[in-house]
């Protein structure tokens, strides 16, 4: 597969992208036009015996002396000598699997436990992901999740924490609280949080979060301010964006839940400036722009901003869904306005992901572990798609006890189970579960340019069809519009590469 792709900005400028260096380079309007020749089976040499003293006049890149064409073939030549111009071996770059002692390794070092501590909420939103829209999900029949099955797994987990497969010292490990509402068992809150404190930890700290609705911050902040919980609250903005959140009876749940919002903020100012987040999901009674300036009004905050899972929905609702559902990047181009806010920069924003996603996976000057320091950028292997290797993430236990690599995917994926008779966790099953779903997506990972900054969860897919397709492959076309528009944009917003650098280097 050729792994050299070429491109230029709505500002004219040419690049190219050198998938064997992970380098991006701009280049001049010659050596941009030798590539392609070459990309194309032409001869360069060949073509510029052909120029004579005159010169040549290439289409819209202008007129070129002979001298200047043989100037910059040089340059050519010298990339091409330093490998810019040379395949990668994807299959040997995709090669990577799992295995039993990898995923137990990756398991000791999980950052994150999360507990479905209640399928009971005191909302009735219509886009839930437990929902009408979705069929994937085990039935919500008023569970609780039991106190000694949640000590179960994490006196499991201790002694993973404490072995030496540990190698994530002096990091934080966050306990979470997921529902359903998980204030609605505030006593599971409360007794696992003080279960949690009498655990010896040896190579970490602990620290405890958790996703609320708000409406029971009022009868439970003193707690949660006492054991400094991280707060992550849902809500969509104003009165108007956040009136699918509805309560059981239909009322609004929004003057209540800001009440318990403005009650925390004045008796608690310092808390709810440094650990109250929130998250709003968009959809078509909002806007990103009307979300954002909201927040950066009411709380001087700039919200996490998700749209609505398009995953696992119901054949039945599939027309109701798409009335609710609004992508992040198509309401953006409608409000192109937005950008010239004082706020833009914010890196939850779509397209300055796109930017830190760009410099992160396809400039070859960020690295996530030391070792890859080690490695040139074609001799990194990885498994194929963007899928997280399970537990790298959090480890998700269910209110059934079910236990998932995380809380964004279906049930139906669960990798083991946890109850008052132990933990069941079978890691030669999970890599070899895995690897299989890795091996069927394989071929199409083969053909796409997208494999460094892949994002697509397998779990997202038809993953148990004969020949699942994948949503996000790319080819070379779509990979190099991609960069083209990421470059435009950081040539338009210059501030923001510099923020993501910085961001990358001290945040």
């Amino acid at each position: 597969m050729t792994s050299t792709v070429l491109f230029k900005s709505e500002g004219r400028n040419y690049y190219l992208h050198s998938g064997f260096n992970n380098r991006f380079l701009l280049c001049h309007p010659l050596i941009h036009h030798f590539a392609d020749l070459t990309r194309i089976g032409g001869d360069p040499a060949q073509w510029i015996d052909q120029i004579d003293g005159a010169g040549i006049y290439l289409g819209d890149l202008g007129p070129f002396s002979r001298a200047q064409v043989e100037y910059y073939f040089g340059k050519f030549l010298f990339l091409k000598e330093n490998h810019y111009f040379e395949d990668v071996d994807i299959k040997k770059k995709l090669s990577d699997r799992l295995s039993a002692q990898s995923v137990k390794t990756t398991l000791a070092n999980c950052r994150q436990l999360t507990f479905e501590v209640t399928d009971l909420c005191n909302l009735d939103c219509s886009y839930c992901a437990y929902g009408k829209f979705y069929n994937d999900y085990d039935r919500r029949e008023g569970k609780n999740l039991p106190i000694p099955v949640a000590e179960c797994i994490l006196d499991y987990l201790l002694e993973l924490w404490n072995s030496p497969l540990n190698h994530s010292h002096q990091k934080t490990i966050y306990i979470s609280f997921y529902g359903g509402e998980p204030l609605l068992n505030f006593s599971f809150i409360e007794r696992i949080t003080y279960y949690v404190k009498t655990l010896k930890l040896m190579h970490n700290s602990v620290r405890f979060s958790m996703t609320t609705n708000g409406l029971l911050l009022n009868k439970h902040m003193d707690f949660l301010v006492e054991h400094d919980f991280q707060l992550l609250v849902s809500l969509d903005g104003d009165e108007v964006h956040n009136s699918y959140r509805i309560m059981k009876n239909g009322r609004p749940s929004f003057p209540f839940i800001m009440s318990n919002l403005l009650e925390l903020r004045e008796k608690y100012p310092i808390y709810f400036n440094k650990n109250v987040r929130f998250n709003a999901v968009l959809h078509n009674r909002n806007s990103l722009s009307a979300i954002f300036r909201y927040f950066k009004g009411k709380f001087n905050k700039s919200p996490n901003v998700s749209e609505v899972n398009p995953y696992g929905i119901d054949p039945a609702q599939k027309a109701a869904f798409r009335e609710t559902y609004r992508n992040m990047n198509e309401s953006l181009n409608q409000e192109e306005e937005y950008y010239k806010d004082e706020n833009r920069n914010s890196f939850l924003m779509p397209r300055p992901r796109d930017v830190i996603e760009v410099i992160r996976r396809y400039s070859g000057v960020v690295f996530r572990k030391y070792d890859e320091l080690l490695a040139c950028a074609h001799e990194r292997s990885f498994v194929p798609t963007g899928t997280c290797i399970p537990f790298s993430r959090m480890l998700f236990v269910t209110v059934n006890g079910k236990i998932l690599p995380c809380e964004r995917i279906g049930h139906q994926f669960s990798l083991g189970r946890v109850s008052l008779d132990g933990v069941e966790l079978d890691f030669h099953q999970i890599a070899k579960t895995y690897n299989r779903y890795f091996e069927s997506l394989s071929s199409q990972c083969h053909l796409c340019h997208n494999t460094e900054a892949c994002i697509q969860c397998l779990f997202n897919l038809p993953i148990n069809d004969p020949h699942p397709k994948c949503f996000g492959f790319k080819n070379h076309k779509d990979i190099a519009q991609y960069f083209s528009s990421v470059m435009t944009y950081m040539e338009e917003h210059p501030e923001v590469f510099f923020n993501v650098l910085e961001e990358m280097s001290f945040g």
